[in-house]
């Protein structure tokens, strides 16, 4: 039986060209992944009818960045909830990212003393993604998410 299945093996990888037969290897294809973007820093700032937060990027802008507003959060990896106060929250990912190579902001942020937003966490950096965290004044909140280059940023505007 083995010798059958390996003489039907040889046979399928076999090629006749001109007469001669020659083994024909299987390459993958090629796969190529976007460059990873390096965060930098996370800066907040009190606008008279919003909040901000601003996430500045090394290099190119992340792959996919999204923005949810989940009923609670959670450090991403262990799932332990974040210990920070507020009516709502607002997640943002980022794929094709890291925050360990240059990241030299803050972690977590119990008060931002802040009109709208409250709390802040970095909630998870793992295979190229890279998520953060903060918590609002209400349940439901209106989020803005823009992309500037020149420098490259992720600007998050959250307001009632």
């Amino acid at each position: 039986m083995k010798r059958r299945l390996l003489a039907a093996l040889a046979a399928a990888t076999t090629v006749v060209v001109g007469g001669s037969t020659s083994a024909v290897a299987a390459v993958p294809p090629a796969v190529t992944t976007p460059p990873i973007s390096k965060v930098t820093n996370v800066r907040f700032g009190a606008h008279s009818y919003y909040d901000r937060m601003v996430i500045d990027i090394r290099g190119r802008m992340p792959g996919t960045v999204r923005v949810t507003k989940p009923y609670s959060l959670h450090y991403d990896g262990s799932g332990n909830p974040v210990p920070l106060a507020g009516r709502g929250n607002v997640q943002v990912t980022m794929w094709f990212a890291d925050a360990h190579t240059r990241y030299r902001g803050p972690r977590f942020i119990r008060d931002l003393r802040m009109r709208f937003l409250h709390g802040f966490a970095l909630l998870g950096d793992f295979e190229a993604t890279v998520s953060f965290g903060v918590t609002t004044d209400v349940s439901n909140p209106n989020v803005r998410l823009t992309k500037l280059s020149n420098p490259t940023r992720i600007v998050v505007d959250v307001w009632r």
